[in-house]
């Protein structure tokens, strides 16, 4: 097995809460039906990345670029339907904020064509801060337990992956990008990522299946 086949065997651990969030699509609340596009959205961008290397038609670095102003919008829209952001604004000021920064590092790098990695820690670093609030937030106006809480272990493991995410980037971007540190860094930075993965199986299966627990919002 090779080395590229083994990372797109860890990062398409996405596949695994895409298929399960679709299968309880048709019987949710309308407010949890992004998680299944993010996951959806993770599941195409390794795809189409794995397929570039074999048929490049697309630069694999521009794939991940629209993925990340994607996934950014899902997740603001997410994080708003959990009214984990408080209104209409502030959502629309994060997304606004995060566009700024997705351009000015496309114009600095001068293409689309090349990784927009600020891009890619300032989206970590938002969702990670979403996250947390929406620990915070959870902590105190649920009534359930924390265990069967969709919304505090969505939040949980989200805060985990992307603070992986983040330490890797800072780790990269203070110019640690050779030898054995930034090896063990980022065989981490993988395992932990397809660890995620799999844990958001728990929260997805704690999605209610009725409106009534939409009162807590």
């Amino acid at each position: 097995m090779t080395d590229d086949l083994k990372i797109f065997i860890l990062s398409m651990t996405c596949a695994v809460p895409a298929t399960l969030a679709f299968s309880v699509q048709g019987k949710i609340h309308r407010v949890f039906k992004p998680v299944a596009y993010i996951f959806l959205l993770a599941v195409i961008t390794e795809s189409t990345i794995y397929l570039s290397k074999t048929y490049p038609l697309i630069s694999g670095n521009l794939i991940t670029n629209i993925f990340l102003l994607l996934n950014t919008s899902l997740q603001v829209l997410f994080f708003y339907q959990l009214k984990i952001i408080r209104n209409k604004q502030t959502a629309i000021l994060i997304l606004a904020f995060f566009v700024v920064v997705l351009i000015g590092n496309a114009v600095y790098l001068h293409s689309l064509n090349d990784f927009c990695s600020i891009a890619a820690l300032v989206m970590c670093i938002l969702i990670l801060l979403m996250a947390v609030e929406g620990i915070t937030i959870q902590t105190f106006r649920s009534k359930e337990k924390w265990s069967s809480d969709f919304v505090f272990l969505f939040c949980i493991i989200t805060v985990i992956y992307n603070a992986n995410v983040v330490f890797y980037f800072s780790i990269a971007l203070i110019g640690v990008k050779d030898g054995d540190l930034h090896g063990k860094v980022l065989g981490i930075y993988r395992f932990i990522n397809a660890a995620c993965n799999i844990l958001y199986v728990w929260p997805i299966l704690c999605i209610p299946r009725n409106n009534s627990y939409m009162k807590l919002f």
